[in-house]
């Protein structure tokens, strides 16, 4: 029997066993750990140098595991195959690793966690699976974590940078809801509109979706695009629209579903349905705006206020960190620290509150 083509030869590829996935990561962690605090401490040590080497050989060999053909013994090349096996598509880095992850993962994610994280990245415009989430959340709190401990050299540092680096993530996650939520909201006027004329052109509803589909803004085209294939695989059009309503948790596009499902019930003008809470729509955008320039000031005088003992800190910390010392080895310190993010937090609290006007 004849070896096998490069295709074939390729489609092989070597697995790698969780654990020493991980302590080559970690390896590589550590290294780049040294090397920063090692610049940043007024040189960089020898053992720092040595973890970076490490840690720089580990990487390397896990790219050379994970994209390097399995080799094939000489005695498989005797074995008679009865057809030729047709070449295995190739698999991705991400394809590879989601089954060690999603086993890491599922602890995290029993019961409800799971489909509720699933919405809450559906709803920020996020292609990323739920587990996926998870081992950025446990990376971001183990690197911030080490990071801070090994600064600073206290194990109460590493937990709260372990918990800031835990909670970073949501905090993007929940800022892209919001951003867009604004962008989706921005755009629903002009897409009822668009709705309205297809209805007076004689257009059915699901035309008009198509149509709005096919030439309307995103987020809110994807979003009715993402309805229409629902529709497509056999889900009522009813189901499909609280579908979308539930992701999108607007009560403007509420306002768009109720017309829509009411008008399937008893009938009616829809068309001019639609172009009242069009222009209610627009109105409610257009105060939003004038709201969002009047407090524009105040919000930025709270961000400011209450990233700049932090800014102060980190720079201290690089600059002269026997200044701020005491404040980590003295008990009293420890008091003057909790006293200050209490006050922070209380501010920024009020700044948010006065600013946060909802229409």
């Amino acid at each position: 029997m004849a070896p096998p083509d490069a295709g074939s030869a390729t489609a092989g590829r070597l697995r790698v066993p969780l654990i020493a996935v991980g302590a080559i990561v970690a390896v590589a962690l550590i290294g780049i750990v040294a090397v920063v605090l090692g610049s940043g401490l007024g040189g960089v040590s020898s053992t720092g140098i040595l973890l970076a080497a490490l840690g720089a050989v580990g990487v390397g060999v896990l790219y050379w595991a994970l994209s390097s053909p399995r080799p094939i013994p000489d005695s498989e090349w005797d074995v008679e195959a009865p057809e030729p096996a047709e070449p295995k598509q190739q698999l991705s880095l991400r394809e590879r690793l989601s089954r060690p992850l999603a086993s890491m993962a599922a602890p995290a994610l029993r019961g409800r966690r799971g489909s509720d994280l699933q919405a809450q990245l559906s709803r920020a415009g996020i292609n990323m699976r739920t587990y996926e989430f998870v081992i950025i959340q446990v990376s971001a709190a183990a690197i911030i974590g080490l990071l801070a401990f090994l600064r600073f050299g206290n194990p109460l540092l590493f937990l709260a940078g372990a918990g800031i680096g835990w909670f970073l993530p949501g905090m993007y996650v929940r800022r892209r809801q919001r951003q867009r939520k604004g962008a989706f909201e921005a755009v629903l006027g002009d897409t009822i509109v668009l709705m309205s004329n297809g209805v007076k052109a004689g257009y059915s509803i699901q035309q008009a979706m198509n149509s709005v589909a096919e030439s309307g803004r995103p987020p809110l085209a994807e979003e009715v695009a993402r309805i229409i294939r629902e529709t497509a695989l056999g889900i009522d059009l009813e189901a499909a629209l609280e579908h979308a309503n539930r992701r999108l948790d607007s009560k403007d596009f509420d306002m768009v579903v109720t017309a829509l499902l009411i008008h399937r019930k008893v009938g009616g003008n829809l068309a001019e349905v639609l172009d009242k809470i069009a222009e209610t729509i627009r109105e409610r955008v257009r105060v939003q705006g004038e709201v969002r320039v009047l407090t524009a000031q105040a919000r930025a005088s709270g961000y400011i206020i209450t990233g700049l003992p932090f800014a102060v800190a980190g720079i201290l910390s690089l600059i002269s960190p026997q200044f701020e010392r005491p404040l980590f080895t003295n008990s009293l310190g420890w008091v003057m620290i909790a006293v200050a993010l209490v006050m922070i937090g209380i501010g920024y609290a009020i700044i948010s509150r006065i600013t946060d006007i909802h229409l």
